[in-house]
């Protein structure tokens, strides 16, 4: 498949990069920390502009690489909206 951000899933399937499931993703793990919705918005808008930034250098990565790059910024954040995140990663 040809992608200009290609992510590999962990069944070996290859789909372009998303950065809305990022988003999408962050911001579920912002709500159930009871975050006000706006806040949560603003913050994970930056986190998946941040992660497409990363993700652009390198053409190529795994979603188990990407989700651990969200953990990382995540806890830079909010290490409670972290550990919801990684959570749902490990039940999924």
């Amino acid at each position: 498949m040809k992608c200009k951000i290609c992510a590999v899933k962990k069944g070996g399937k290859i789909e372009e990069f998303s950065e809305k499931k990022v988003y999408l993703s962050c911001y579920k793990s912002f709500l159930v920390s009871k975050m006000e919705k706006e806040k949560a918005k603003e913050l994970c808008k930056k986190i998946a502009t941040q992660i497409k930034e990363w993700a652009k250098k390198q053409r190529e990565l795994t979603t188990k690489e990407i989700s651990e790059k969200i953990i990382s910024l995540l806890n830079k954040k909010d290490k409670k909206v972290a550990y919801m995140y990684k959570s749902f990663k490990d039940i999924s």
